[in-house]
């Protein structure tokens, strides 16, 4: 994951397989921060899933955005 994201509008639900199945680990919600940390902080493949599982607006800055501000 490269991308900090905000939930402006919407729901995501993030998953991942495990025997041919899919489990739902959590859902972020309008108003929430998301960010896949195992992922973003690492800058490796996400095992993880994100869906949109309704009309979805988001907001984000990628991390070589992010990493600007802080200079």
């Amino acid at each position: 994951s490269n991308e900090f994201i905000f939930i402006d509008k919407g729901c995501l639900r993030v998953f991942w397989e495990r025997d041919y199945n899919e489990v739902t680990g959590w859902f972020a919600f309008e108003d929430d921060f998301f960010c896949e940390l195992s992922s973003f902080i690492p800058q490796q493949a996400s095992t993880f899933g994100v869906q949109a599982i309704e009309d979805t607006t988001i907001l984000y800055i990628t991390r070589t955005e992010m990493e600007k501000l802080f200079v």
